[in-house]
C-alpha cells in the first residue's frame, strides 16, 4: 500500500499532525486544537504500537505477534484485507464479538499507514474521556478547512475504535458526525463495533471480521512463542484441541491467546475436561474483558455477567433440544433472573 515512500514511526507521528493541520486551511486550527492534534497523534501512536491482550504478562510490539486478519460481509462473503478495503476508498462498519481482535486491527492499520505519504491516519478511541467530544471537534475542523478551498496530496483514513464502548446518545453523535465527515470526500472512515449493536443512520458497507484459518493460528502460536520465550509446539497444540474437541478455540485470536497462557504456565497442559477451559473462556469474555478496557455497558436488564450467565445454564438445563422457540422458557429465565438477582444482595 502506498506509493513506496515510507517512514519510520517515530518521523510519522509529526508528519501526520503537519499533514492533518493542512486540511484545515492556512492558520484555520487554534493553538489549543494543534495542541490537542498532537497529544491525539502521541497517545494514538503509543496505543497502537503495542498488544496486551487479559492475561498476557507484559505488553509486546504488535508488529511481533499480529496476524492479519480479513474481512468478509456477513454471513459468509469472500474475505478480503482491509487494505483492500482502504483502496477501495469505501466507508465500513466492522462487526465482530468480543476479543476477535477489532481494535487490534485498527492499530495495525494505523501504523501501517502511518508509514506512508498517500495516507493521512488518524485513530479515534472512543472509551478514552472526552473521545465523542474530540471527533465531533476534529470534523467540524475538517469541514471549515474545506469550505477554504485547501488542496491536498493525501486522503485521511479515519479509524474510530469502539462504537459500543459508548452509550446511546454518544453513539448517535458519533454517527452525526461520521455522516459529516463522509460527506466532505476527503477520506474514508473505518468504524469498529461489537456484533448486535445498531449503528445508527450510517449508509455504508456492514463487515466482520473473519476467523483464523490454521495456518493463521499457527503463525500466531509460534509468535506468541517467540514473543514470550515460551517453546509451544503450533501443530501439536492446535492437535490438542481438536482431540479435546475443542478446536473453534484456534480460529477466535482472545481465545486463542487464553489458550497459549495456559500451555506456558505452570501445569503447560490444557484442562482435560472441555468445561474446564470453556470455564475459563467464559470467565474471561463476561467478567475481565470489558473491566480490562473500563467500560461500562448500560443495560435494561439489572444483572452482572455472572447472573446472566447462570440464568443462561438454568435455560439450557430446562431445554429438552438443542434448538427452543423464543418464549418457551420466559418463566424460567424469569425465575433464574430472580433468583441470580436476590443471591447477589
Amino acid at each position: 500500500m502506498g506509493d513506496g515512500v515510507t517512514i519510520g514511526l517515530g518521523e510519522a507521528l509529526p508528519y501526520i499532525v503537519d499533514s492533518v493541520l493542512g486540511f484545515f486551511g492556512k492558520d484555520g486550527a487554534s493553538n489549543e486544537w494543534r495542541i490537542k492534534l498532537r497529544e491525539l497523534v502521541k497517545l494514538s501512536g503509543q496505543q497502537a504500537s503495542t498488544v496486551q491482550c487479559v492475561g498476557m504478562p507484559q505488553p509486546i510490539p504488535i508488529t511481533d505477534i499480529y496476524q492479519r486478519t480479513t474481512i468478509r460481509k456477513p454471513p459468509s462473503g469472500r474475505p478480503q484485507t482491509f487494505e483492500s478495503l482502504i483502496e477501495g476508498e469505501k466507508d465500513a462498519v466492522i462487526f465482530a464479538g468480543p476479543g476477535w481482535g477489532k481494535t487490534t486491527l485498527l492499530h495495525w492499520m494505523y501504523i501501517q499507514l502511518s508509514q506512508a505519504q498517500n495516507h493521512v491516519p488518524l485513530l479515534i478511541t472512543l472509551r478514552w474521556p472526552d473521545s465523542v467530544d474530540d471527533l465531533t471537534n476534529l470534523i467540524q475542523q475538517l469541514e471549515h478547512g474545506r469550505t477554504a478551498g485547501q488542496k491536498r496530496s493525501a486522503r485521511i483514513v479515519l479509524l474510530v475504535d469502539g462504537y459500543d464502548e459508548t452509550t446511546e446518545k454518544q453513539r448517535q453523535l458519533v454517527s452525526k458526525s461520521l455522516m459529516l465527515f463522509s460527506s466532505l470526500s476527503i477520506g474514508s472512515f473505518y468504524l469498529t463495533c461489537r456484533s448486535h449493536y445498531h449503528a445508527y443512520d450510517l449508509k455504508c458497507q456492514h463487515l466482520e471480521l473473519g476467523p483464523f484459518d490454521r495456518l493463521d493460528a499457527e503463525r500466531f502460536i509460534d509468535a506468541y512463542s517467540e514473543a514470550y520465550g515460551f517453546e509451544i509446539n503450533a501443530k501439536a497444540l492446535l492437535k490438542e484441541l481438536d482431540d479435546h474437541r475443542l478446536g473453534e478455540f484456534a480460529i477466535h485470536p482472545l481465545m486463542l491467546t487464553m489458550v497459549c497462557i495456559l500451555k506456558s504456565g505452570p501445569s503447560q497442559e490444557i484442562p482435560r475436561r472441555a468445561i474446564g477451559l470453556l470455564r475459563r473462556a467464559i470467565d474471561t469474555l463476561t467478567f475481565r474483558w470489558d473491566e480490562a478496557k473500563r467500560v461500562h455497558r448500560s443495560s435494561a436488564i439489572p444483572l452482572d455477567g455472572e447472573e446472566r450467565v447462570r440464568c443462561l445454564m438454568r435455560i439450557a438445563f430446562d431445554m429438552n433440544s438443542p434448538q427452543e422457540r423464543v418464549g418457551d422458557h420466559s418463566g424460567v429465565c424469569a425465575g433464574a433472573s430472580r433468583s441470580a438477582s436476590d443471591e447477589a444482595y
